[in-house]
């Protein structure tokens, strides 16, 4: 085990002095996702999030009727004639 722990500590010495960015990049990239795992508000907002109601789900909408829509006869002889002839 000894020799494990000697040759990732040398690993990562080595690395470190070569690319630090990429080593912190790493560092945080774990760190992220090892405490997303290892935190405990994570489940309860998981059983939180599956209760609430789907944002996108436009199927069950009350409809109203007082909305208000242009009548247009389907009678070409009452229909209104726009004037076209202006001068501008």
């Amino acid at each position: 085990m000894a020799g494990v722990v000697s040759r990732a500590s040398r690993f990562l010495k080595n690395a470190w002095d070569k690319e630090p960015i990429i080593v912190v990049s790493f560092a945080f990239g774990i760190t992220g996702i090892v405490g997303m795992y290892l935190s405990p508000l994570t489940y309860q907002q998981e059983k939180e999030m599956q209760n609430m109601p789907n944002a996108y789900n436009y199927y069950d909408l009350p409809r109203t009727t007082d909305r208000i829509y242009e009548h247009m006869s389907t009678d070409r002889s009452k229909q209104p004639v726009w004037r076209t002839d202006y001068k501008d």
